[in-house]
């Protein structure tokens, strides 16, 4: 009996025509993995592969430092990770460094949560570029989607705890002027001085704050 390459089967040319087939798929496989290798480790790599089974929190802080890489990359600095939060997530130190006519250097902080810290500390003697860097970086992981939603979040409230104190400092003569007035003809609370405005402004905040 022939096989679909017309070479009888048992025979050693049919074994060899097997082990080439079983070669080709190990060999097609190899490649599979060499460009993925390489996927990963290239920029646009870093950007579009998706990862699996990672925790928010780690998802999260990867995307800062990826962010952070890219900008540093763009800027001309080698850049590395020193240190990373392999339990919580929260944080990472990232080591970045350039060269001109000498070494100039720094350490980045990352503290990631529902909001992101980000704090240099400079390691060279000079530091052309570091705060430029840091501006650079602080841009891109502003961009992040989930950062940008928490920052219109703290944007709101905010705005609403000014809008209450304003309304409160501009309504304080009223409030005044209604505790001389009192129900049975009660004594009134009298404002005599600044710390009996404190006083009451506190009282007052309390109930919001």
């Amino acid at each position: 009996m022939l096989c679909p390459f017309g070479i009888p089967r048992g025979s050693a040319s049919g074994f060899g025509v097997r082990w080439a087939v079983n070669s080709t798929k190990s060999a097609w496989s190899i490649s599979m993995l060499s460009i993925r290798h390489k996927a990963l480790n290239s920029k646009q790599g870093r950007q579009r592969l998706p990862k699996q089974n990672l925790s928010r929190e780690e998802v999260r802080l990867d995307e800062v430092i990826n962010k952070f890489a890219l900008a540093s990359e763009a800027k001309g600095w080698a850049w590395d990770i020193a240190a990373k939060d392999s339990k919580n997530f929260r944080y990472a130190t990232v080591s970045v460094r350039r060269y001109s006519n000498e070494e100039i250097s720094a350490t980045f902080e990352i503290t990631c949560d529902e909001s992101v810290k980000l704090t240099v500390h400079q390691t060279s003697f000079h530091g052309y570029g570091i705060r430029d860097l840091r501006d650079a970086a602080w841009n891109e992981i502003c961009k992040l989607p989930w950062l940008e939603k928490s920052k219109k979040e703290g944007e709101l409230k905010s705005d609403w705890s000014f809008s209450v104190i304003e309304r409160l400092l501009r309504n304080f003569h009223k409030m005044a002027r209604q505790l001389k007035h009192r129900y049975g003809d009660r004594s009134a609370f009298l404002i005599e001085d600044e710390y009996d405005i404190q006083d009451l402004l506190h009282t007052f905040l309390r109930g919001f704050f």
